[in-house]
């Protein structure tokens, strides 16, 4: 119920101790092994963000069903995986710049334009669980409460330039507040929720795995989605090759 009120007033909520260092430790070694991933740099050519990493083995499909029970339990009702990945944050690692996910202007295979994530639904729930601990050492997640828009409202607050990335004036609107996750520990949010991150100063690493959910009554969009990335014609990344 706890979960349910804080996610109600704000767009977002903690969960504790979620899922245990063994599942962890497999997690990362399976998707290392998935062939079928797709895997970003960043600028010192280290891995940056693994993608589709979903079918990598038996840990990551418990650590989904987990995360799947935790949102049925929360909202009443069952969801289903839209997109997945792991993001890697070493020493000095890069950060992300302000955006709602899901809100830009990409162009299929045909040149015609689309609406973001909104192609598929109008509503998603990110599970960001914690892989390492994560605060304000090194590039943890700052968020702020959800901006309970329509699509086109939500865009006219981006520069609208393929990216979801907001206006620096939008940005400076908000109230960020930069949850301390240890190992195990989930922050569910909507995807309306403004969100960054900084560079990492310290001299640990801050892994993620970041699981995008919609309601399973709105259908099953995971392979199209990965199919349609593939296939656009836009220039900037789908998914922000930043992060």
């Amino acid at each position: 119920m706890r979960q349910l009120i804080e996610f109600s007033q704000t767009g977002y909520t903690i969960v504790k101790n979620t899922i245990g260092p063994g599942a962890i430790q497999s997690c990362l070694e399976e998707v290392a092994t998935n062939k079928e991933a797709a895997t970003y740099l960043d600028d010192q050519n280290r891995p940056r963000r693994i993608e589709r990493i979903l079918n990598s083995g038996k840990a990551t499909k418990t650590i989904d069903s987990t995360a799947r029970e935790i949102l049925k339990d929360i909202f009443g009702e069952e969801f289903t995986v839209f997109k997945d990945k792991l993001n890697f944050k070493p020493p000095l690692g890069e950060g992300f710049r302000c955006h709602y996910d899901g809100i830009f202007i990409w162009r299929d295979s045909d040149g015609k334009e689309r609406n973001g994530w909104h192609e598929y639904a109008d509503d998603f729930v990110n599970v960001l669980i914690a892989l390492e601990d994560s605060n304000a050492e090194n590039g943890g997640l700052e968020i702020s409460s959800r901006v309970n828009l329509e699509f086109d409202k939500l865009l006219s607050h981006t520069n609208n330039d393929g990216t979801p990335f907001l206006r620096s004036e939008i940005e400076a609107t908000l109230d960020f507040s930069l949850p301390r996750l240890s190992k195990g520990d989930c922050i569910i949010f909507s995807h309306k929720c403004p969100h960054r991150s900084a560079r990492n100063i310290s001299d640990l690493g801050r892994a993620i795995l970041y699981f995008t959910y919609n309601r399973r009554s709105h259908g099953d969009f995971y392979n199209q989605y990965f199919l349609d990335k593939q296939s656009s014609t836009s220039r900037t990344d789908k998914s922000l090759s930043s992060r």
